[in-house]
């Protein structure tokens, strides 16, 4: 029995410490924090290493699989397999989320660009390969990982059956993505669906990055009811989403700009007021 109390033990301060090391690497990557990046790069090393073997010592022949597109280095290239892995479970104040539908953005074109070298803007930031990819997901709630404190806002709010889009930013560093049939995410990364809504999986997996960017950035430059607002690059998602927003929820004059003429009506139906046609610069 001691060997077992042991074994147990050992088991509850692995997974604490799992559980320490990716939230304060999130919330640093959310944050913008990477001061003392050599502390950040060790952290989330330990993180998969120490969620490895806790996949590992639970595997048997009941543990429930999932299909994953695994992003892997291989040769001239970065190659993407479609493999069977298992599903992961939510760690304390995180969701399990049966994705049934995802985005595909940017960043995760930056991911498999230029095979073994990633074309990532700052370097000491690229993703750890190997890993799954993807940044936001739609889908329903399966599990929900134990609470955290009082978790008046935590956890305790997504019950199984919740319909939910999400987010799982800092892609690959601690945290697999949503390019698989499960995900795992932080609480503060998910949105509950409303039960009227009444868009498609699909036309939902568009909304969580673009949608929540434009909002992060317009309360970041203290965007109020009634300001005049000036939208460049409009016709991207996050412009669109941007003009959305500032016009139907802030009630903004919106001034929007785009490269292309024929982009005019598009624009003006999305909420812009005034539409500009910038020069092309060569």
């Amino acid at each position: 029995h001691k060997d077992s109390h042991e074994q147990i033990g050992n088991e509850s301060i692995r997974l604490e410490t799992e559980t320490a090391l990716r939230l304060r690497n999130y919330c640093a990557w959310l944050m913008g924090d990477w001061s003392d990046m050599e502390t950040i790069i060790r952290n989330f090393k330990r993180a998969r290493e120490l969620q490895v073997q806790r996949e590992n010592g639970s595997r048997s022949s009941t543990t429930m699989t999932m299909m994953a597109a695994l992003c892997l280095p291989g040769g001239a290239g970065l190659r993407v397999d479609k493999v069977t892995t298992p599903v992961p479970q939510p760690l304390a104040g995180w969701v399990q989320i049966q994705v049934k539908a995802f985005g595909l953005n940017r960043t995760e074109r930056l991911v498999l660009d230029k095979g073994n070298v990633f074309s990532w803007p700052i370097k000491e930031l690229a993703p750890i390969r190997p890993l799954i990819n993807g940044i936001e997901c739609v889908g329903i709630v399966t599990a929900v990982g134990p609470s955290l404190g009082s978790d008046e806002t935590g956890s305790s709010r997504f019950k199984a059956g919740t319909k939910v889009m999400a987010c799982a930013s800092s892609l690959g560093r601690g945290i697999d993505g949503t390019h698989a049939e499960y995900v795992v995410v932080p609480v503060g990364s998910v949105v509950p669906i409303p039960d009227d809504c009444a868009l498609s999986w699909r036309q939902l997996a568009a909304l969580p990055l673009s949608y929540g960017t434009a909002a992060g950035s317009l309360d970041a430059m203290d965007c109020r009811e009634g300001d005049t607002v000036l939208i460049r690059g409009g016709t991207t998602a996050l412009g669109l989403a941007a003009i959305s927003l500032a016009k139907h929820t802030l009630n903004c004059t919106v001034i929007a700009s785009s490269r292309r003429a024929s982009s005019t009506e598009l624009l003006k139906q999305t909420g812009a007021d005034v539409v500009l046609v910038e020069p092309q610069v060569r």
